[in-house]
């Protein structure tokens, strides 16, 4: 699907299932130049709602308007959170120096649901409108994580263990290192990062992948409008075309849509009041 920028000119409209086609091939553009220039008027408008001096800070809150939009930084995001998740897992695994059936059970089955988490993962489209089925990762998680619960305890176990056989003493808050030592704090690693990435799949702002519509709500002047206009101004600094539109654009009863194509992108064409829109 063609991001805003893409010219708008041919419309097409299948009454009988509601929905209007929008080829671009096109006189008019809506440049990058066309969008700030809209944004600013957008802006004025909002008078003494916006105060430039104001300073909100965007971090946390673009990553729920990134994954609205699925861009590459949501993706990124993610994909860091995944990454640091499977090689801390992967290190510990090269810091095992003991041997022990019971843990070696436990440790092959998370391995084996850890692949699985793998070859889901790595088949997911974070970027486009592909549904993500965050479900299935919930669920896989529901059995690793007690799983993952259950070899921590058993570490450590096994290193009290050893720590009364040998009868190992801690002095000025040192002792000897045991042999499950430096897997303990590798294990600590991971269920860290493991925690981060369930965390994700647990988020509001993955859910917005699946259903990109968000409602800001707060009493008049808590700075709704101020912190829109900050976001759109952000997106258009690093590349991503939005437009800003405020209530008073939308001045009659017709379809938004159709305000919206007619007024600001200036192709003339008749909405039905129900449609689904798919640009070509």
């Amino acid at each position: 699907m063609p991001d805003i920028t893409s010219s708008f000119n041919e419309i097409k409209i299948d009454g009988d299932n509601n929905k209007i086609y929008i080829s671009s091939k096109n006189k008019f553009k809506p440049d990058s130049e066309w969008l700030k220039n809209q944004n600013k008027l957008a802006i004025k408008d909002l008078g003494a709602r916006y105060t430039p001096e104001i300073n909100i800070e965007l971090d946390s809150l673009l990553e729920n308007f990134d994954a609205l939009s699925r861009n590459e930084q949501f993706k990124k995001r993610v994909d860091t959170i995944y990454h640091e998740f499977m090689v801390s897992y992967r290190e510990f695994l090269e810091h095992i120096h003991f041997k022990n059936d019971e843990f070696e059970n436990l440790k092959n089955e998370l391995s084996v649901k850890l692949e699985i988490f793998e070859q889901i993962y790595e088949n997911i489209f974070f970027l486009g409108i592909v549904n993500i089925d965050t479900q299935e990762i919930i669920q896989l998680f529901e059995e690793i994580e007690p799983l993952s619960d259950q070899i921590s305890e058993l570490l450590y176990a096994l290193n009290e263990k050893e720590i009364e056989e040998k009868n190992i003493t801690t002095s000025y808050g040192r002792r000897t290192a045991t042999k499950y030592d430096s897997s303990i704090k590798k294990f600590g690693d991971y269920l860290s990062n493991m925690h981060d990435i369930k965390g994700v799949f647990y988020s509001k702002a993955l859910k917005l992948t699946n259903n990109p519509y968000m409602i800001l709500d707060g009493k008049a002047g808590v700075g709704k409008s101020h912190l829109l206009a900050d976001i759109i101004n952000k997106r258009i600094e690093e590349g991503y075309s939005s437009v800003f539109l405020l209530g008073q654009h939308f001045r009659n009863e017709t379809h938004p849509w159709s305000q919206i194509l007619n007024d600001l992108l200036r192709a003339t064409c008749k909405l039905p009041r129900k449609l689904t829109i798919k640009i070509l």
